[in-house]
């Protein structure tokens, strides 16, 4: 529920951003694009779905997990893997930003935050069910 509720408020204060921006695919700062890659990679970890998949196989996993060490190494590279997507995912918006329109900038940043909002809602919708 709260990572639904954090993933509505995200899209909709982006929706409203992006909607009040005079500057289609105006440029973000530094400091700005870190905290987005660390908001996102918090979120990832918070995301039920996440959540679910690691303490099903973990659970799948328990007589190898018996040990500290070993339960170590998981949590590291679930931890490496999930970093290793938000990196990839940062890294495409970065090609794509400098190839593309600031139009489509534009637009692919309303469709964006309309999904992020979207996938929140659905979240907070399936927790009452």
């Amino acid at each position: 529920m709260a990572a639904g509720t954090a993933l509505l408020a995200l899209g909709l204060a982006g929706l409203r951003r992006t909607l009040r921006s005079p500057v289609p695919g105006r440029a973000i700062s530094d400091p700005a694009r870190l905290q987005r890659f660390v908001l996102f990679l918090a979120l990832t970890a918070l995301t039920p779905a996440t959540l679910l998949y690691f303490t099903a196989l973990a659970a799948g996993l328990a007589e190898l997990l018996s040990s500290p060490g070993t339960a170590a190494a998981l949590v590291a590279g679930v931890s490496a893997a999930s970093g290793a997507w938000q990196l990839g995912l940062v890294c495409t918006g970065a090609l794509l930003r400098g190839r593309t329109a600031p139009r489509l900038q534009h637009v692919l940043g309303l469709a964006g935050h309309c999904t992020v909002a979207a996938l929140g809602a659905a979240a907070v919708l399936s927790a009452f069910r």
